[in-house]
């Protein structure tokens, strides 16, 4: 048996997102459908799906590999918004925001903005928790780093690693 990694509601349908596949639950037919990693082919095998979020009517699929959209003939790796080793994908106010590793991406149907993230301390790091507060203001927390926000398009630190410790 295997560990559940993400799970999202989407009209009639629940998807399951598990390290080696993804799962699609019709709650009106029952009808339930698999899609594999292996799909992808034999060189990412060693890859893990992290996460599952749907945007825009589109189901898209975080992996430690990148960014991959499903469609209805599989796994298609997005162009853009690169970014690897993603821990999260979730749709909030009309946007994708992505995490992982490196930082914050938040994209929409026309723009992508990124943030990097722990570069004052850090070569890399991981982005653990994502939440929006009432004043439009995107609260980050990181694993080394501490308690970032993103206001007006700038990221700022409000604790550094010395005082936050995520272990």
């Amino acid at each position: 048996s295997q560990s559940i990694k993400d799970i999202e509601v989407h009209g009639d349908n629940v998807w399951v997102c598990f390290a080696d596949k993804v799962m699609k639950y019709n709650t009106l037919t029952g009808e339930k459908q698999t899609y594999l990693k292996g799909e992808l082919g034999s060189e990412f095998y060693n890859f893990q799906f992290k996460s599952i979020g749907c945007y825009q009517n589109e189901v898209y699929v975080g992996t430690s590999n990148g960014l991959y959209q499903l469609t209805a003939a599989g796994f298609v790796e997005c162009k853009r918004g690169y970014m690897q080793k993603i821990e999260s994908v979730e749709e909030f106010d009309g946007s994708l925001w992505i995490t992982g590793v490196d930082g914050v991406l938040q994209m929409d149907s026309s723009t992508e903005t990124f943030w990097e993230c722990g570069a004052l301390f850090l070569s890399s790091n991981q982005v653990v928790g994502l939440a929006k507060g009432e004043d439009e203001t995107v609260w980050v927390t990181e694993r080394n780093t501490g308690l970032c926000k993103i206001a007006d398009g700038k990221l700022s630190y409000m604790e550094d690693y010395s005082r936050v410790s995520w272990n």
